[in-house]
């Protein structure tokens, strides 16, 4: 214990040297330029993933299957509030987000069809199922690469990790409703 104790007057004195930095806590072992390059393409996989579910909602209210429907509108607000998450961290670490629809388009990893394409609820589904699962290998891979750098966005990260597994369960869970609708 008293190891800590002396350890807190560096502390004390890195955190009052640094409070014109802001709320932000960043290691000085992280490339915060790096960080928001990444940051920003985690941003970008988030605005897809809005867009998708707010897709696929449509289609699915338009076939009027409110259940589907329902749960990907959920979804999408879910992600909304991810790509707020993730553009907030990027303000506190100095950096800017980058939404612009060019720039979203120009990082995004996965490619999308149109509409027409997906005019069948198990497609759909299975769409979000596989970005979801991507999405989550994504952000291992960026928090692993975080580290001990930069806990604080590392955990943000687990975070919304641990949603978008939720998200996979649920859109698993659609797969067996829809099959279940589909044999009566």
């Amino acid at each position: 214990m008293e190891e800590l104790l002396t350890d807190i007057r560096p502390m004390r004195h890195r955190v009052f040297a640094s409070m014109e930095e802001g709320p932000a806590c960043a290691s000085d072992d992280a490339d915060l330029r790096r960080v928001h390059d990444v940051l920003n393409q985690v941003l970008a996989i988030e605005m897809v993933s809005v867009s998708r579910y707010r897709q696929h909602h449509s289609v699915a209210e338009g076939l009027n299957l409110p259940v589907a429907s329902s749960k990907f509108l959920e979804c999408s607000k879910e992600e909304l509030v991810f790509a707020w998450t993730v553009a907030n961290r990027i303000q506190e670490l100095g950096g800017e987000p980058d939404d612009r629809p060019s720039m979203v388009t120009a990082r995004i990893m996965s490619t999308r069809e149109p509409l027409e394409q997906f005019e069948q609820l198990e497609m759909m589904i299975g769409e979000d199922l596989f970005a979801e699962r991507v999405e989550i290998d994504t952000y291992v891979m960026v928090a692993t690469w975080l580290g001990d750098d930069d806990p604080i966005t590392r955990s943000l990260l687990e975070g919304i990790m641990a949603m978008k597994e939720r998200h996979a369960e649920d859109m698993r869970d659609l797969l067996v409703w829809l099959n279940e609708q589909s044999r009566d």
